[in-house]
Parts: structure tokens; sequence; C-alpha cells
């Protein structure tokens, strides 16, 4: 990512994503952060807040590392069954990713 301000902080859109680990590589070094979801019922997603080890400068650059899963509550990926399909021989998987449900497949 390339910061184009100063900021101390990452915040993305997720909807259904299960966050294990947040890190950053800054100058070659891995750190892990700190972060928090802060879940918004009315709009049926949450944000992602990451709080960065250093400050990041506005024109430098860093590495943002996510570990996550998502879920069978996501709304992006579909699946088909065997008999649902043409040849009724293999299951089928299908997405919707319009940007609503993008961020039940990868933070945003």
């Amino acid at each position: 990512m390339l910061a184009i301000e100063d900021t101390s902080e990452v915040v993305l859109d997720i909807q259904n994503l299960i966050i294990e680990k947040v890190g950053i590589y800054m100058s070659a070094t891995f750190y892990e952060l700190n972060y928090e979801i802060q879940n918004d019922d009315l709009m049926g997603c949450a944000a992602l807040r990451i709080y960065l080890k250093d400050k990041l400068f506005a024109g430098e650059t860093a590495s943002l590392s996510i570990k996550y899963r998502t879920t069978v509550a996501g709304r992006a990926i579909s699946w088909l069954n065997a008999n649902q399909t043409a040849s009724k021989t293999l299951p089928y998987m299908f997405t919707e990713c319009q940007p609503i449900n993008c961020r039940s497949v990868a933070p945003l």
C-alpha cells in the first residue's frame, strides 16, 4: 500500500469474514498488528480497523498481510451441487461480486 497522507491506521470494509491475524512488512521486517472489528448492523458490514506499529508517512509504502477465512454467510460465493449442472457430474462455484458483496470475499 502507498500512504497518500500520514496515517497510523488502516480501515477496510469487510462482511462475514473471520480475521485470524494482521501484520505489516516495513523495511523488510514483519510486525503483527493490533486490530478491531466495528460492526455496522444498519449497513450489514463491518470496518476492520488496523493499528499500525509506527506511523506511515505520505509517500511511504508497506505491505499489509491479513490472514482471514470466508464464511458460508458471505453473499459473493455460491455453489450449485452436481445435480444442478448440465453434466450432473461436478459441482459448480460462481461469484456475484457486485461492490456490496465483494467485501465478503476479501477485505477492501
